[in-house]
């Protein structure tokens, strides 16, 4: 007879199935980590469970001799990748070269060799017999070899070290994929230690052999951490890399508040490592924030903005609960960022938004007082004219003052006004301007001034000067302003107006050798209202607008305006001023 039944033949024939479908759905996830070693482990147990099964279904005793050397080949090759994988999933990659691997390698290779040639040697067992056992013909080894004992040793010593290396990986990990690990461990333990059961005791299984079904057993646990914990899936591992390199600090932390885990941003902004606060209460690892954690102790689920302390640094804290496959809460997941930067910058520009709305409202206030001092302003210019007209000389000396601070009172407001306009309206009015004619007719319009003040106005202009596109009134008005404010402050002595010229720009400069302005009050010259005060007297100081409404009328024709001065030596201002000409 050829076959025989036995009732523990279906049972290996489901491990191979079992074996064969775990393989199948593992190698289509190799990309992953110790994906494709895994793979091959559980094809050599479907080899294993093949060559069992056949064994026990033949009859004949060289035919089972021969089955037994197909149990040695899923037995080796089992244990070799077993161990490569475990090697790859702790992360150890890096242990497997050229070398490791032949070396991994020699022990496997060297106990299919011996047991496909056992019948030539007593290496691996020195007695085999068969017996009837119930009626079926079963194999049974009655004395070891010593080469036996040395690949038993070697399998120890492969599983023991497997399993310290995903212990300790599990230990690493964090929580979230701790679970995937601990399967792994429990699936392989199984039938391993059923095997070592049946090794010393084999007598008392004969012939329904348990490690079929511990086979069995651990592959279902595997299925379960394939489906369920997505074991060597490439997410877990995607889910594990971002958990370690996101910028955020991450912790997780259990239902009783504990820590099993934080990555290496929330080490750096707490200032300690995994190790020395992991299972610890939140309250008690991280004192320093115990106002924090006292807040949200109970909080499962949030968003707010938070301090590390009362002076920053600022973060952006998210709190969200952790849930079993079973959809129960298992803990919390704990986020934040550092948002330091960005309470700045929103701080900063409050502060701009405050400071323009005060401008605004500053605007708005000079506007109207503007425009609402130009009434009384005519009516008192129109009642002096009507006393000089019924006093005649009686009063003049007091009328012309009047008239004089009226008329300055007049310019103050119209000063306001124009920095308004300047600031309100676009550029308009554009047309070639020959900027020697434009100085000539300021300095015709202000040579009377400049004669009260016992001030001679000098002007130099150069040849051929290049046209500017400007505004005639505005260009004007600056240098006007430049031009009144040396009369005032050139004490008496000469001022000289040149013009010049360059590839690019036309050059206009008015130079007074007056009371100078000292260094400290040149940075703030061109600022609105501001004075320097030891210069101007109270009959013709101003609200100090004039430079101002100088440099933006400069600056809105894309020019640029500088001083250059020293107290009791003069100033000298220069404005720059693009060549171009409209088409």
């Amino acid at each position: 007879m050829l076959f025989q039944f036995a009732p523990i033949i279906p049972v290996y024939v489901l491990v191979a199935a079992l074996m064969l479908l775990l393989s199948v759905r593992t190698w289509a996830l190799r990309p992953a980590r110790g994906a494709m070693a895994w793979s091959m482990t559980m094809f050599f147990c479907a080899i294993f469970a093949i060559g069992s099964c056949l064994e026990m279904a033949f009859a004949i005793p060289v035919l089972k001799l021969a089955m037994n050397r197909v149990i040695y080949l899923g037995t080796t090759g089992f244990v070799f990748f077993w161990g490569v994988f475990a090697i790859q999933y702790s992360n150890r990659g890096r242990w497997l070269s050229r070398v490791t691997v032949p070396l991994l390698a020699v022990v496997p290779v060297a106990a299919f060799l011996l047991a496909l040639f056992a019948e030539q040697h007593q290496l691996l067992y020195r007695a085999y017999s068969f017996v009837n056992v119930n009626g079926l013909l079963t194999g049974v080894v009655v004395d070891y070899g010593s080469a036996f004992w040395v690949w038993v040793g070697y399998s120890y010593v492969v599983f023991i070290g497997s399993w310290l290396l995903l212990l300790w990986e599990a230990i690493q990990s964090h929580a979230i994929f701790r679970s995937q690990i601990w399967l792994i461990i429990l699936a392989s333990a199984i039938p391993m230690l059923t095997y070592v059961a049946q090794l010393f005791v084999p007598h008392s299984f004969t012939p329904f052999y348990p490690v079929a079904f511990a086979m069995i057993l651990g592959g279902l646990i595997m299925l379960l951490a394939m489906t369920r914990y997505r074991f060597v899936d490439i997410i877990p591992v995607a889910y594990d890399q971002i958990f370690k390199s996101v910028k955020g600090g991450i912790i997780v932390i259990d239902l009783k508040g504990r820590i099993v885990g934080l990555n290496h941003a929330a080490e750096q902004i707490l200032g300690c490592s995994e190790k020395e606060v992991l299972w610890k209460e939140m309250i008690d690892a991280f004192p320093k924030q115990r106002h924090l954690i006292r807040q949200f102790r109970e909080v499962t689920e949030t968003k707010t903005e938070v301090a590390m302390t009362e002076v920053g640094p600022y973060y952006e804290l998210q709190i969200a609960p952790l849930y079993n496959y079973q959809q129960e809460l298992a803990g919390r997941l704990i986020m934040f960022y550092d948002i330091t930067e960005r309470k700045q910058i929103e701080q900063k520009t409050l502060e701009l938004s405050m400071e323009r709305e005060r401008v605004q409202l500053l605007q708005q206030f000079i506007s109207h007082m503007s425009h609402d001092l130009r009434t009384p302003l005519a009516t008192m210019k129109l009642g002096q004219y009507l006393l000089r007209k019924e006093l005649g000389g009686q009063h003049a000396g007091r009328l012309d003052a009047l008239d004089r601070q009226t008329e300055r009172l007049t310019d103050m407001v119209e000063s306001m006004l124009t920095l308004l306009q300047l600031e309100k309206d676009e550029l308009r009015g554009l047309r070639n301007i020959d900027v020697n004619d434009l100085v000539a007719e300021v300095i015709e319009h202000h040579r009377t001034l400049a004669h009260e003040r016992g001030t001679r106005l000098c002007f130099s202009p150069v040849r051929e000067l290049p046209l500017v596109l400007a505004n005639h009134d505005e260009l004007a008005q600056a240098v006007t302003n430049l031009l009144v404010n040396a009369i005032y402050y050139a004490a008496g002595n000469d001022i000289m107006i040149s013009t010049a010229h360059d590839q690019s720009s036309v050059i206009l400069c008015v130079c007074d050798s007056g009371v100078g302005i000292a260094a400290e009050h040149l940075p703030h010259i061109f600022e609105r209202f501001y004075r320097v005060d030891d210069a101007r007297g109270t009959q013709f100081g101003g609200l100090g607008l004039g430079l101002t409404i100088a440099k933006a009328i400069v600056d809105r024709h894309a020019g640029s305006i500088d001083v250059h001065s020293r107290v009791g030596e003069g100033s000298e201002f220069s404005i720059r001023l693009p060549i171009g000409k409209a088409g």
